[in-house]
């Protein structure tokens, strides 16, 4: 089977079997407007990954929701740039020494 290569500024017609997809979705896209979770939005983000993969495709999620997800539990309303800490930690993780 040849594959041809991707012709910039052009998307594909359809994936390859077994594609990795990787899929980043912000904390805006997981939060209402008070700051809780949208639990009907990730239930739709959840029924797109399992249909992906019900076709045979490898799905990464990548996403700050946790950040976001732990903002009403501790009090805090304003979203992730309100707090200092929260700005700054999900940078230590992409620290390399």
């Amino acid at each position: 089977m040849s594959r041809r290569a991707p012709v910039p500024g052009q998307r594909p017609a359809a994936l390859p079997p077994g594609a990795r997809i990787v899929l980043k979705v912000g904390s805006s896209s997981l939060t209402r407007v008070d700051g809780g979770l949208d639990l009907n939005r990730i239930d739709i983000i959840a029924g797109l990954i399992a249909r992906l993969r019900d076709r045979g495709h490898d799905v990464v999620l990548v996403s700050s929701g946790a950040v976001a997800a732990g903002l009403v539990p501790w009090g805090w309303r304003g979203g992730p740039g309100s707090c200092v800490c929260c700005r700054r930690r999900p940078r230590w993780g992409k620290e390399t020494s």
